[in-house]
């Protein structure tokens, strides 16, 4: 029995391992520094958080144009900061943020209580919250699935955290030869855009392997879009092409 436990604990360690660990707990306290090593995330953020607050809107409909996320239950998996839980709680979000870096979620909480924010940040993982069954109407990972071990069981725990008709989105990198140039070897070494050992290019994730994955678990892919940087402007804005960055917008079964 002993034995057993010990392979149970193993495997769910395995499970609930990302890369870059070291890199974030390192780098927690610059969250907020706009032009510090997270500046891309801000950058991102102004993008993404439109993104995500238009396809709400086109899926539930909405009656209040300020808040137009009043009354909906949102987690925000891998919050780091909080930079887009903020902003989704300015939008009339009860959020609820999670990530498996500590220094992060007190950074994140020192950051709302001064801002004067409720959100209920929790330092805790993705696999922990789908055993408590609790569920939410949207449920959005960015930049998260590329630094967690098990994918497939990652993309199945956000589904079983998913309300039936909610919501899931999630934001990544393409596994391509153009990725491995560009954004790990170019972003970590050469410009220096990123802390050396951010990214694992095997972690990487196709859209199609992730939409084979939310379909075996009941979502269907309501939208890819890719997402491109222009690194002299130090801006992103929406491409056609999949190659490098993008997000997807899934829903859970009726």
């Amino acid at each position: 029995m002993k034995e057993r436990a010990q392979q149970a604990s193993n495997q769910s360690s395995k499970t609930e391992a990302f890369t870059g660990e070291d890199v974030f707990q390192k780098q927690a306290d610059l969250w907020w520094k706009p032009d510090g090593p997270f500046w891309p995330l801000h950058k991102m953020n102004k993008l993404r958080q439109q993104y995500i607050i238009d396809h709400i809107i086109n899926t539930n409909g909405t009656a209040n144009n300020l808040k137009p996320l009043q009354g909906l239950r949102v987690l925000d998996i891998g919050c780091g900061g909080g930079l887009l839980a903020e902003t989704l709680h300015k939008n009339g979000a009860m959020v609820v943020g999670i990530d498996a870096v500590e220094k992060n979620i007190n950074i994140a909480q020192q950051h709302a209580q001064q801002m004067g924010y409720g959100i209920d940040y929790r330092h805790t993982t993705v696999a922990k919250m789908a055993a408590q069954r609790d569920k939410y109407d949207v449920v959005i990972a960015m930049e998260v699935i590329e630094h967690v071990d098990d994918q497939k069981q990652f993309v199945a725990d956000l589904a079983k955290l998913t309300n039936r008709g909610g919501l899931v989105f999630t934001s990544t990198i393409n596994r391509t030869a153009m990725s491995l140039v560009c954004a790990k070897f170019a972003a970590e070494y050469i410009l220096k855009l990123l802390p050396k050992g951010t990214h694992s290019w095997r972690q990487f994730v196709k859209p199609e392997e992730q939409q084979r994955y939310f379909e075996n678990n009941g979502c269907k892919v309501l939208n890819v879009q890719g997402i491109h940087l222009n690194i002299f402007k130090k801006q992103f804005s929406f491409t056609k092409s999949l190659a490098m960055n993008y997000i997807i917008t899934a829903r859970k079964g009726l």
